[in-house]
């Protein structure tokens, strides 16, 4: 038996899978909201022992013959330790300190690990099913923040420590400042949802009393319109996926301008990895590939502009097709391939 705990901002997904079936089998499950009010994590992962305890005494399993891992966002140490993340930890925290002799040991696993391998394990392309453990596969997960792993035969290139933030890469030496990257000009501060959202607000700011010269598309009643109308600087990174996204599909001429520079950028510093590891494979996921219009497409169309021609011909370039529990399944994956 297996628990896998996918730990998500606004939800914790908990699931006992049968790793004797082929695939898993998912025996049981429970979701409830994380406590995200304790910066030193201690809050989120003792409510979190508690819950997983309670679904193995419920299904009347032992904690000790059961392993476990927390698929989570940040940035995390040999599989134990939490050195920062955006589920509000902002201090190192080493999770066994947090936990008692009878709770499981539990492995901390990057959530673009695990939707990395998912994909490449349960894939609806047989092809890749068949042959990603023989291929260079580089794979971009672009949501709240910005993430990569690079699996070269099945392996995670770590290098010396850290390989795969890719929200990490300057792409603008004078752009502004972000405080948790200690940078300017670092990638997530354009293509990110947070950092979308903000970027649109800051430009609706400076141009919101200048008198109109040329009429925009957009219709002053829109959801977006509305959004912005009321948004005040303190909330500017709060703009939803779809508020986002009706500003893109009536052609407001900011959205637009914002959608561009976060696709450029993004195009840009992929061309720079495709002509370094020239990878069989690139697969690009999360909620910006998948609820924003055009942004798949305007990646794809960066990214071949910038990319030299004979590495970009013999690289493909898809968008990850979902499949269900993927990542749940990616977390095993992960286990099996890694030693983290």
């Amino acid at each position: 038996m297996q628990i896998v705990v996918q730990l998500e901002s606004t939800m914790v997904r908990s699931v006992l899978l049968d790793t004797d079936m082929d695939p898993p089998e998912i025996v049981d499950q429970i979701s409830f909201r994380p406590d995200l009010t304790d910066p030193s994590g201690a809050a989120l992962f003792q409510d979190l022992d508690s819950r997983v305890k309670g679904l193995i005494k419920k299904n009347k399993q032992n904690p000790s013959e059961i392993s476990a891992c927390v698929v989570m966002p940040g940035s995390l140490s040999e599989g134990k330790t939490v050195l920062c993340s955006r589920l509000n930890i902002r201090e190192t925290c080493r999770v066994s300190d947090f936990l008692s002799k009878s709770s499981p040991e539990y492995l901390l696993i990057n959530d673009v690990a695990a939707s990395a391998y998912g994909h490449a394990q349960y894939s609806t392309d047989s092809e890749l099913r068949k042959k990603w453990k023989e291929k260079t596969f580089l794979f971009v997960y672009v949501d709240e923040g910005v993430g990569s792993l690079i699996l070269i035969n099945a392996k995670p290139v770590s290098g010396a420590g850290f390989a795969g933030p890719l929200g990490h890469a300057i792409v603008e030496p004078k752009g502004q400042y972000f405080d948790e990257f200690r940078a300017r000009g670092a990638l997530e501060t354009y293509c990110s949802r947070p950092w979308m959202s903000a970027n649109i607000v800051n430009r609706y700011y400076t141009e919101k009393n200048k008198k109109e010269n040329i009429s925009d598309k957009q219709s002053d009643n829109s959801l977006f319109s509305r959004a912005l109308s009321t948004i005040t600087l303190d909330e500017k990174k709060t703009l939803t996926y779809d508020i986002i996204s009706n500003g893109i599909e009536n052609g407001n001429s900011i959205a637009i301008s914002v959608l561009n520079e976060a696709t450029d950028y993004l195009g840009w510093t992929l061309s720079h990895l495709i002509v370094a590891i020239n990878p069989h494979l690139i697969v690009l996921d999360g909620e910006m590939m998948h609820s924003i219009p055009e942004f798949f497409e305007r990646t794809v169309r960066a990214t071949r502009r910038y990319t030299w021609a004979d590495a970009w011909n013999s690289t493909e370039m898809v968008r990850f097709e979902r499949v269900e529990d993927h990542a749940v399944f990616g977390a095993i994956e992960v286990q099996n391939n890694t030693h983290v």
